[in-house]
């Protein structure tokens, strides 16, 4: 497979796509359902590849999380998350995924990525999935969604490609299958669904540990 050129996360985080509002919004209320129905109450939650979170205000609001991680790699995101919530307790931990495994002082309820492990190769992706249930408790759940290649995913993203704006140039969708084949023998999958409204659709998997 040949290697793709990676996003510049520095030109999204400084200049999102005009519509991610809308499509965030949408997101957004399907996390917090799948969060009430299968977490517990004031969970420990850890957010993979949040740099500039945009779901972290509702579900600080919604979930009540008694404490809340962000991972990621990208400076830029997370000083823009920092300048944004000045008076939140949110642990900042900068790390590359594909770099070892995260060095955590506690074990969490909720491991949640939105959008993440698609940016790799299998091999890569294969590990950042795996590094949601090193940080978790047993009974714990991860929350993941991923693009998946529907024909409405396939023609939304020809047209954008087409139109020039096309940003997440490592962008891999990933079938249902391929993500699941990663998955932990000991682990159960609570839920899956795809989210069909946002049009670049989103496989979402709700895994127990």
């Amino acid at each position: 497979m040949p290697t793709l050129k990676p996003t510049d996360w520095n030109k999204y985080y400084s200049s999102p796509p005009p519509t991610v509002s809308v499509t965030r919004k949408i997101t957004e209320n399907k996390l917090l359902k799948v969060l009430k129905r299968y977490g517990i109450e004031e969970p420990k939650i850890i957010e993979l590849g949040g740099a500039n979170s945009c779901f972290y205000k509702s579900i600080k609001q919604n979930i009540k999380p008694s404490s809340y991680s962000i991972v990621d790699s990208n400076r830029l995101g997370l000083e823009k998350f920092i300048q944004e919530n000045p008076c939140d307790e949110v642990e900042i931990i900068e790390k590359d995924l594909l770099n070892g495994t995260i060095e955590l002082e506690k074990k969490y309820d909720i491991a949640l990525s939105v959008g993440l492990i698609e940016h790799f190769n299998p091999e890569g992706t294969r590990k950042v999935f795996l590094e949601h249930f090193n940080c978790l408790e047993e009974g714990g759940i991860a929350v993941i969604t991923f693009p998946t290649p529907t024909p409405l995913y396939k023609v939304t993203r020809g047209i954008i490609a087409l139109s020039g704006r096309w940003l997440f140039t490592d962008e891999r969708p990933l079938t249902f299958e391929e993500v699941e084949s990663y998955i932990p023998n000991s682990c159960r999958v609570l839920h899956r669904e795809i989210n069909w409204p946002i049009l670049l659709t989103q496989g979402i998997l709700v895994i127990r540990k």
